[in-house]
């Protein structure tokens, strides 16, 4: 989880593991997801300038567990989305900051006129 290891500071701390029980209802799975969603933002806004925490990827800074953590919920949202046969259109806004933050060396393309949307 995104909100341990920022927290946790530099130090790799690989104590637990979270899983899914197989036996839980999905709207129980999602209130778990916000949940930890709002953890993190709680962590991420109290801690101080210029921390950082460990990640398999290398060391990052507050911003950069927000990034990861927007990206896994946007991928995994749309992956139960398909596998439940619902349609899934992130919202923009938060798809370009997430995709600037972690690529940002993705290619922009002009859309509607406007350059530097993400392809």
């Amino acid at each position: 989880m995104e909100a341990n290891d920022l927290a946790a500071g530099e130090r790799e701390l690989s104590t637990m593991d979270l899983r899914v029980r197989p036996e839980s209802p999905p709207g129980e799975l999602s209130a778990t997801v916000e949940v930890f969603a709002t953890v993190l933002a709680r962590v991420a806004r109290g801690a101080p300038e210029g921390t950082r925490g460990w990640h398999p990827y290398g060391m990052a800074d507050v911003s950069g567990f927000a990034g990861v953590a927007c990206d896994e919920m946007l991928v995994h949202t749309y992956d139960a989305c398909l596998g439940l046969g619902l349609p899934f259109t992130p919202p923009p806004e938060l798809s370009e900051a997430t995709l600037r933050r972690l690529f940002p060396w993705a290619p922009l393309e002009e859309r509607d006129g406007t350059e530097g949307t993400p392809r």
